[in-house]
C-alpha cells in the first residue's frame, strides 16, 4: 500500500527575479506613465530640443530621444514605433506648433 501525505505541499519553482519585458508587448499603464515622466523630465531639464521637427508635425518621443517626425499621426505612429522595435502605445507622441517667440 503506498502511503502519501494528503496534506503534503508540492515543491514549486520560484518565479524568475527579473523577467524580462518583451518591448513588442502592450504595455502595463505603469510603464507607459513612465515614459511619459520622462519626456517631461527631458522638457523641463532642457534636454530635449526639438528644433528640427517642423511646425505643424507630430514628433515621436522614446528612450530620451525624438525617434522621428511627421505631419501624419498614425504614419508616424507606426513608422516610428517599428524604428524603435517597441509597441506603438510606448511612445510619447507630441505636436510641434507655432514657435513661441518671447519678448523678454
Amino acid at each position: 500500500m503506498n502511503t502519501t501525505d494528503v496534506n503534503a505541499t508540492v515543491p514549486t519553482t520560484p518565479p524568475p527575479a527579473s523577467a524580462a519585458v518583451d518591448p513588442m508587448s502592450e504595455p502595463a499603464f505603469e510603464e507607459c506613465i513612465e515614459e511619459w515622466n520622462r519626456y517631461h523630465e527631458d522638457v523641463m531639464a532642457g534636454r530635449l530640443n526639438h528644433v528640427h521637427v517642423p511646425v505643424g508635425h507630430h514628433f515621436a518621443y522614446y528612450g530620451g530621444r525624438i525617434i522621428d517626425h511627421d505631419p501624419d499621426f498614425q504614419v508616424l505612429q507606426h513608422r516610428a514605433a517599428a524604428k524603435a522595435g517597441v509597441h506603438w502605445a510606448r511612445l510619447v507622441i507630441r505636436f510641434c506648433g507655432e514657435p513661441v517667440i518671447s519678448w523678454a
